[in-house]
């Protein structure tokens, strides 16, 4: 893997299942062609890179940060100190700072790059708040 780059953004999407750990940040669209020349995406050899764009739903149109880890992921408070905290937790529109490592990897025959998710200093906590669609005005029922 490359060098630890880290990342300032809001939580669009965190989780916690099994060993599996993954956080979508959303980034400013400059910040996100900094992200892909410091970490040299190339478009004509890699198919993917970790700075997305929403294509559909709630997040059209938003640049955003994807990173994942299997590993522990140490949480920092805005004073850079550990705290017991589950990614899981974060809500939607945490303001946190991403420290990821970047590199590439094939998936099914298909070379790109990834960002390994190493820790995360939350700087403004916003609760997770689990969807309920029998609370959902917009949900029709039939």
């Amino acid at each position: 893997m490359g060098e630890m780059i880290k990342i300032n953004g809001t939580v669009l999407f965190a989780k916690h299942e099994d060993n599996k750990q993954e956080i979508s940040i959303a980034i400013a669209p400059e910040t996100g062609d900094k992200i892909n020349k410091a970490i040299k995406f190339d478009n004509k050899k890699h198919k993917y890179s970790p700075v997305k764009v929403g294509e559909s739903g709630k997040f059209e149109g938003q640049t955003y940060v994807k990173a994942t880890t299997n590993f522990p992921v140490k949480m920092y408070d805005e004073k850079v100190k550990e705290i017991d905290l589950d990614l899981g937790t974060l809500g939607e529109g945490s303001v946190v700072e991403i420290a990821v490592v970047c590199g590439e990897n094939t998936y099914k025959g298909k070379t790109g790059i990834v960002a390994r998710l190493s820790a995360v200093r939350v700087i403004d906590y916003k609760e997770f708040v689990p969807y309920v669609p029998y609370e959902d005005e917009n949900c029709v029922t039939f």
